[in-house]
């Protein structure tokens, strides 16, 4: 019997078909249609290119949250269940990595941009699962599930920055705040300052999050 804690267990390979799925029809809407085709489908919606890289990270996202979630029934809580979550990450990326490089016809010239995409990704998904976690944990504490306030929480975070962008008199550099966001700026040639705060509030959520965790691992009563 497959182990829950293995990216081949029931869960995992359902997780990774979603996400599979879910960024090939991005990947597919992203793909400029052929001179004919276009002339076929010239009335329709025809999406940007940047759709591809919009879903991917949002997607990947939504799968950390729901991996962290998930992880939180572990008890007790190790340090091993942190590790368990970035494995999953991992391949996670890996299994899209072939989209990744075929994206590079939507956007060449851009391998860097790929690059840092690909990191940033992991990064957010990272922060989305050790955010879901202590959620878990907290809500565990006091006997109720924080489910909705969860998935409440990610959109708004993955939407509300990126959309706050486009209002005037707010600072364009606020949309790296959102995942979304920052993907799109990643892949438009985001300035040096928008690339260091992008990663620079993952990273510092991350490190929040995991001396939270410590903090539960040392002590199994607190939050």
């Amino acid at each position: 019997m497959t182990s829950p804690s293995s990216v081949l267990s029931p869960r995992a390979v359902q997780v990774h078909t979603f996400l599979l799925v879910v960024c090939g029809v991005g990947l597919l809407l992203s793909i400029p249609p052929i001179t004919r085709v276009a002339r076929l489908l010239e009335p329709h919606w025809n999406p940007p290119w940047q759709t591809f890289f919009a879903t991917y990270v949002a997607t990947t996202a939504l799968i950390g949250l729901s991996r962290g979630s998930s992880a939180a029934a572990v008890s007790p809580l190790r340090w091993s269940v942190i590790l368990s979550l970035l494995v999953h990450t991992a391949f996670g990326q890996m299994l899209v990595l072939p989209m990744l490089v075929f994206s590079r016809s939507l956007a060449p010239g851009k391998d860097v941009g790929l690059l840092l995409l690909l990191l940033y990704s992991t990064c957010s998904a990272m922060m989305f699962s050790l955010i879901a976690l202590r959620m878990e944990l907290w809500g565990v504490a006091r006997r109720t599930r924080p489910f909705f306030l969860q998935y409440m929480l990610f959109g708004l975070f993955v939407v509300a920055p990126w959309v706050l962008s486009f209002v005037e008199r707010i600072p364009a550099i606020v949309a790296v705040f959102s995942p979304i966001g920052a993907a799109l700026q990643i892949m438009q040639s985001a300035s040096s300052a928008e690339i260091a705060v992008a990663f620079g509030f993952v990273l510092l959520m991350i490190s929040i999050q995991l001396l939270g965790i410590r903090r539960q691992i040392r002590r199994p009563h607190a939050v």
